[in-house]
């Protein structure tokens, strides 16, 4: 599936001893660790991103990983906006003390930037496995609940693994839809192996998707399951053949809708909800509560479009215009949106940086020629991007931990592959 390569881009490193060698050959090992804990112990999953900055830091290697980052766009566009968010912190009209949200983005931020320039392509392997094994357990869990086929001697310690899996079920739904996704083109490229592995990739991929689009109430995961499969029916593939790829997806989510009364519910509130007359009763709805913030976010980009109110400076100005308690609740914490949350922030300039660095990702993605790897960040970045649209993936503390395993180590897999095609 991956392969080890040397290219003049990716030399191996200086010779190491002692310390920094250590430090260095803890790197995998604690970046699988946290992948492995990340749904159901958050305490492991920050001791080992804590522990990797350290290591990354021992481990010296700087003209390495200076060169890497001039051949990274994305890690290149991602630096800037971690930097445009820490300058935000600086003029923002608060007490440090109130600023734990945009500290901790730039503290993931720069362990997702160093990720994405110590990953080797001999360890690719490691995090797909950790993550695709961590998330159908997940899978396993939820099926065997909802469908009732735990004994009853296991349900009390399976049922504490789901309480820490499923707390969020908007990260749950993407996460098990990225999981999805990836095991697809994982099945793709096993095809002409033996049979039963790629027969056991898809089944894992029809289980995730079924927990997603049929059993979970996460709209999001509705969403960006069908973004996830848009991708594998089109993304580098012959457009003759994308008719028949979005047909399929589409009957496919007629399927779940007309099967599942769950899906049936949350998709049919949306339309309820957005026709509701404006006013509390609707801004206390999911849908209504979201037109809300998205119309006061436009307002206050405009009083200060281009640098913002500062990094963490949404809940101040949203209380300020949320006289409700009960909508404030629900609204003046983060714009469930994050363009316009980094628009309201750190204004039309972070904003800019965030959508640059979806593009230089999907660009760069689109150019690589592996299949894999390729649609693999494509993936990835779809459900960015359909998560950045309804909610807040870099806010969110779930979904914040799911990107800052996978967006380093997709957009470092490119960055590999990029490599070996520029040595070719």
């Amino acid at each position: 599936m991956f392969h080890s390569v040397t290219t003049p881009h990716a030399r191996t490193h200086a010779p190491q001893s002692g310390l920094s060698a250590c430090a260095n050959a803890a790197l995998p090992w604690l970046l699988t660790t946290a992948i492995c804990a990340l749904p159901f112990y958050k305490g492991l999953f920050n001791t080992a991103v804590a522990l990797y900055m350290l290591c990354w830091l021992l481990a010296g290697s700087w003209a390495h990983k200076w060169r890497r980052f001039t051949n990274n766009q994305p890690a290149q566009w991602w630096t800037a906006l971690t930097l445009w968010v820490l300058m935000g912190m600086l003029y923002v009209p608060l007490p440090w003390g109130d600023l734990d949200k945009p500290t901790t983005f730039v503290i993931k931020g720069l362990f997702m930037l160093m990720a994405m320039l110590a990953i080797e392509q001999q360890h690719l392997r490691w995090y797909v496995t950790a993550f695709v094994v961590t998330n159908l357990w997940v899978v396993f869990i939820t099926l065997g609940w909802q469908l009732e086929l735990i004994p009853l001697q296991l349900q009390t310690v399976s049922g504490q693994w789901l309480a820490r899996a499923s707390t969020d079920h908007i990260s749950q739904g993407i996460r098990l839809a990225l999981t999805a996704g990836l095991l697809l083109y994982v099945a793709q490229a096993s095809v002409g192996k033996p049979v039963y592995k790629t027969l056991a990739l898809v089944a894992g991929a029809c289980a995730a998707a079924f927990v997603v689009g049929y059993l979970a109430t996460g709209r999001t995961g509705y969403i960006a399951l069908v973004a996830v499969g848009l991708v594998f029916a089109v993304w580098r593939r012959p457009p003759q053949r994308w008719l028949l790829g979005i047909a399929l997806i589409g009957l496919l989510a007629y399927g779940a809708y007309s099967q599942s009364s769950t899906v049936q519910n949350q998709v049919n509130r949306v339309f309820s909800q957005s026709q509701m007359s404006a006013g509390d009763a609707r801004d206390h709805t999911s849908v209504g509560a979201r037109m809300a913030m998205w119309s006061f976010a436009l307002q206050a980009m405009q009083e200060r479009p281009m640098l913002g109110t500062g990094s963490g400076g949404y809940p101040a100005v949203a209380t300020a215009h949320f006289k409700d308690t009960t909508t404030c609740s629900i609204s003046c914490a983060h714009a469930h949106n994050q363009f316009l949350f980094f628009g309201v922030e750190n204004g039309l300039i972070g904003m800019a940086l965030f959508i640059g660095f979806i593009a230089s990702a999907l660009t760069a993605a689109w150019r690589v020629s592996a299949p894999l790897v390729s649609g693999a960040a494509a993936s990835v970045m779809a459900v960015l991007v359909t998560d950045s649209l309804t909610h807040g993936p870099f806010w969110i503390a779930n979904e914040f931990h799911l990107f800052a395993m996978a967006l380093p180590v997709a957009l470092g897999a490119v960055a590999l592959q990029q490599n070996k095609q520029s040595a070719t």
